[in-house]
């Protein structure tokens, strides 16, 4: 079954399908799957930051911090 989207209801009622007994493995996988996803992010964060270093898109570190307000 291919699904392209997923509404928080129907997420819901699948999981309420789930006998009783396979819930701390269902609730495994979604933690593992979060937590690749932040990995995701990061590592494209990392790479593009790095490309941008390497070819010389840098910024002063003074300049970095014009227009912020801190305390």
């Amino acid at each position: 079954m291919e699904i392209t989207q997923c509404t928080p209801d129907q997420f819901l009622h699948e999981i309420e399908q789930v006998p009783q007994q396979y819930l701390p493995q269902l609730f495994e996988i979604i933690h593992i799957y979060k937590e690749s996803i932040a990995k995701k992010a990061a590592v494209d964060s990392f790479e593009q930051s790095w490309k941008q270093a390497v070819s010389g898109e840098t910024s002063p570190v003074s300049e970095l911090w014009e227009g912020i307000d801190a305390e």
